[in-house]
């Protein structure tokens, strides 16, 4: 007997556990046949798997298809594919081209991101540039760094730094410069002031510069003006001044001294309101001031008194005066031609006696007698004449002229007048043979004159000539310049 067995089984194995098509992303680990996969068969139970992987293809994105197949013993194939795609991508984009950077200078607009840009990668095409701000760093000096980054779907990214500096400073320096000054006067001319420095809140010391100014001239008055600035590397900049102001005067002031004083009332005053003030002119000051001091001149309390003006600028001019005091008192008589003449008969002094006939002089044109005090000194005249029977008798310090003494004045007079010598004598003369003044019959003191004026006294139409005068005076006397 022969037995026939077969195997009817059409239908193909069942494959279990085939993985889904995926993608792997970027840069994965290659993809493999999945050992997980199995295969059942209606009748031959479990059956082997075969995975065939396929070719990769692509540059950056990537595919892959892994056949996985099962046959039965009745050649029933089951078959099913799975696709792994992904992007192998290790290069990083490259940036475009970034700004440089670099020092902006001094104050300048913020730096900031540049947008928009574009990086391109070798995979993803153009890829977004973003840009981070760093801080900004530094008081005066700034510095501040802008990170630009681009990143491709892969995670490859570039990175780029640009980095910018600038000065920040809005602030002048400040100059110390000195106060405006009065030099006073003739002083050595100002001129710039090396000592003026100025600092800078981010530069610290900077350079000075000085312009001086023209000299102004106000007649005596002169000013000139300093000015000096400073800059910084910002460009700011300060300027200040100071003015000098001082005068110029070299030329001192023209004094004119009062005429000199001769004191005539015998109280030798010193006081500037009795005796004169000395006036003064300047070139350049209105005021002047002006002062005296006194040294001795002579015995009587005469002294020089030496006018000095002094200007502002201390330049002095003097001049002198002379102020004349009265000496003393001494009596005086009028002589006939001399000193010593016509003296009294058993005098023993130089009392002097004049004679007078009627007709030597007139009113218009009186006779005259020189007078003298002792000896020796002229100090003055007597004028004599006749009218009408009377007799006019008139002192006079005119004609004194005296080479050591001033006369300066008639104190007292006595007149007597009679018409013989003996008459004189009887009337006048003491026992011891000198004339008493005081028992004359004309007579008066004057405090101080020049002149007395005319004097009437005897009627004389009886008196035969000559006729007898003794005239005795009172005069003050000082020293004079010479």
């Amino acid at each position: 007997m022969v037995t026939y067995t077969w195997k009817v089984d059409t239908t193909p194995p069942v494959l279990n556990d085939v993985p889904e098509d995926e993608d792997l992303g970027c840069n994965p680990t290659p993809p493999t046949c999945d050992a997980g996969v199995t295969a059942t068969d209606n009748c031959d139970g479990a059956v082997d798997v075969t995975c065939t992987p396929g070719a990769i293809t692509g540059d950056c994105d990537k595919s892959q298809t892994f056949t996985y197949s099962a046959t039965d013993e009745c050649g029933n194939t089951a078959t099913d594919t799975v696709t792994y795609t992904w992007k192998m991508d290790i290069i990083a984009p490259v940036l475009p081209t970034l700004p440089e950077g670099g020092d902006l200078g001094c104050n300048p607009t913020p730096p900031s991101c540049v947008d928009d840009l574009v990086a391109t990668d070798n995979c993803d095409g153009e890829v977004p540039v973003i840009c981070t701000a760093g801080a900004i760093t530094g008081d005066c000096d700034k510095s501040q760094t802008f990170t630009y980054s681009a990143t491709d779907e892969c995670g490859n990214t570039a990175t780029d730094t640009v980095t910018y500096t600038w000065k920040e400073d809005t602030t002048p320096p400040v100059l110390n410069v000195p106060e405006d000054e009065d030099l006073g006067c003739n002083p050595t001319p100002p001129s710039c002031d090396a000592g003026v420095t100025a600092t800078d809140n981010c530069d610290g010391a900077v350079d000075v510069n000085c312009t001086p100014g023209e000299v102004v001239v106000d007649d005596c008055n002169r000013s000139q003006t300093f000015t000096y600035s400073a800059e910084d590397e910002c460009g700011n900049d300060v300027s200040d001044s100071v003015t000098y102001t001082w005068k110029e005067d070299t030329t001192p002031p023209v004094i004119t001294c009062p005429p000199a004083y001769y004191d005539r009332t015998g109280t030798c005053p010193k006081d500037p309101t009795v005796t004169g003030t000395a006036t003064a002119t300047d070139n350049c000051d209105e005021e002047v001031e002006i002062t005296y001091s006194d040294s001795p001149h002579d015995d009587c309390g005469s002294v020089a008194r030496t006018w000095r003006a002094e200007d502002d600028c201390e330049n002095v001019s003097t001049c002198v005066q002379m102020i004349y005091c009265p000496c003393e008192d001494e009596t005086a008589c009028a002589a006939q031609t001399g000193p010593g003449e016509t003296r009294f008969p058993d005098a023993s002094n130089w009392f002097t006696y004049i004679t007078y006939e009627k007709g030597d002089g007139t009113e218009g044109s009186p006779y005259e007698y020189p007078i003298f005090a002792g000896q020796t000194h002229r100090s003055g005249t007597l004028f004599v004449y006749d009218k009408d029977n009377l007799l006019y008798v008139k002192y006079s310090i005119e004609g004194a002229a005296d080479p050591d003494r001033e006369w300066l004045g008639i104190r007292e007079y006595h007149i007597q007048v009679e018409d013989t010598l003996a008459a004189l004598i009887g009337a006048i003369v003491t026992p011891g043979g000198n004339p008493a003044p005081g028992q004359c019959e004309y007579k008066d003191s004057l405090g101080m004159v020049d002149d007395t004026g005319y004097i009437e006294t005897d009627t004389i139409n009886s008196y035969t000539d000559p006729i007898y005068i003794f005239a005795h005076s009172v005069m003050m006397w000082g020293f004079t310049d010479g």
